[in-house]
């Protein structure tokens, strides 16, 4: 069996075992956008995210969702290149749209992380034969009504963690220690 031919998800720089050399070039991204209930629009992209590309697809989003529900909303992004870019944020400031960003590298606060989870356990399940394979396989899990169960039971989640931490004080991170790495990572860089 040649194993050249199949593809799966991966980190980003990892090397696949049995994969193709090609493996690098054959990734996939995927852009979804929620609410407390549903997937609400995704888009496949086989490339690296730019963002003229996320503005495109902010653009289809809010045709897809009406101004009336733009008004009433509040986006939260993490903190990708393409999210935090100055012409992202110029475009989202010229349409009024309200954003915040959380907190990096902190996926418990991240509801998007944990649908982003699910999509990688379904599909690390199925070996695919090639690329349209796997992409029909996204395609049909973002229509999925199973997926939009996931996504009210994440999003729950995710709110009683809010709730939890910002109102009950439960401690998920230790900003001290935070506070502390950055600091010395702030000091070692004035040293040198």
């Amino acid at each position: 069996m040649n194993n050249s031919n199949y593809y799966t998800w991966r980190k980003e720089g990892q090397l696949i075992f049995g994969g193709s050399k090609n493996a690098t070039k054959n990734k996939l991204n995927l852009i979804l956008s929620i609410d407390e209930n549903e997937i609400i629009y995704g888009k496949l992209f086989t490339k690296t995210i730019e963002s003229e590309e996320f503005i495109k697809y902010f653009e289809e989003l809010l045709e897809i969702m009406g101004e009336n529900k733009i008004k009433n909303s509040l986006f939260i992004m993490d903190n990708a290149s393409f999210h935090v870019s100055k012409s992202v944020q110029k475009y989202l400031i010229s349409k009024n749209i309200k954003i915040v960003t959380v907190v990096p590298y902190l996926s418990t606060f991240n509801s998007i992380e944990l649908i982003f989870r699910a999509f990688k356990n379904i599909t690390y399940k199925e070996i695919y034969t090639n690329m349209k394979e796997l992409k029909n396989k996204i395609k049909r899990l973002i229509e999925d009504e199973d997926m939009n169960q996931i996504v009210k039971k994440n999003y729950v989640e995710t709110l009683n963690k809010y709730e939890e931490y910002f109102i009950n004080k439960k401690d998920y991170i230790n900003l001290d220690e935070i506070k502390s790495s950055i600091l010395g990572k702030k000091r070692k860089r004035q040293k040198h």
